[in-house]
């Protein structure tokens, strides 16, 4: 059990519900759609009984779709029938779990690049709400920490503010700080300045540790209790 002091980590799907209620209700759609118009003010219909297969009103797009948070963010928007964008680089098994969430058409995946501001502002140009999720504990040799979180978050901030997104939720990470030793909390309080530089009116989210039933933490401490021996040894008898 926790001490009273200490507050237990987020579940995947409650940081998810927090992040969507981060954005504000929004008015622009697809040309596509039908919009009845007012004098000075645009009525947008929803249709049916609420839920997936149902109309609703808004549009998003979900930078770093295929991770372990943002896929309870995309179920989230998805469940109650807006319209989700969500962009992928890899391949087309890695969103195919993504288009399950919300009904026929609803779901729209769409192949982009961080380094391509091109597909960039094909994913964003629609969009009422912008999620920004890119980033891994982790660098490779093809994306820095610097590439992805602070260049990429520079990127996709500046060019949300040229197509007019009305909305953009940047995703931090607690404890992020320009002096920390970790090179991962320096680079994602950098993207925190360079997001706000580029789009004043930005959210930014610190979140702490999720986890849940497809988290990388838990699972992999049980794959270890069941492949070692002699289970997981704990340095000072745990009290480390």
């Amino acid at each position: 059990m926790l001490p009273a002091t200490r507050q237990a980590p987020p579940t995947a799907a409650a940081a998810a519900a927090r992040l969507a209620r981060a954005a504000v209700t929004t008015t622009r759609r697809y040309d596509h759609q039908v919009v009845q118009r007012v004098p000075e003010n645009a009525v947008y219909q929803t249709a049916g009984p609420g839920g997936r297969s149902s109309r609703g009103d808004r549009v998003v797009t979900v930078f770093g779709s295929t991770g372990f948070l943002s896929r309870y963010l995309c179920r989230n928007w998805a469940k109650n029938g807006n319209t989700l964008v969500v962009p992928f680089r890899a391949s087309d098994e890695d969103k195919r779990h993504l288009k399950v969430m919300g009904d026929l058409g609803q779901v729209i995946p769409m192949r982009w690049h961080i380094e391509d501001e091109k597909s960039i502002a094909e994913c964003v140009r629609h969009a009422d709400v912008v999620y920004n999720l890119v980033g891994r504990d982790f660098e490779t040799k093809n994306f820095t920490f610097n590439k992805a979180m602070v260049e990429g978050a520079q990127r996709i901030a500046r060019i949300c503010r040229e197509e007019g997104v009305e909305r953009m939720v940047h995703v931090s990470a607690l404890n992020a700080n320009v002096n920390s030793p970790s090179r991962f909390l320096q680079a994602k309080a950098l993207g925190e300045e360079v997001v706000r530089a580029e789009f004043a009116d930005a959210t930014i989210v610190r979140p702490a540790g999720t986890y849940g039933v497809e988290d990388r933490f838990f699972n992999r401490l049980g794959w270890l209790m069941r492949v070692l021996p002699f289970g997981i040894p704990l340095p000072r008898n745990g009290n480390a």
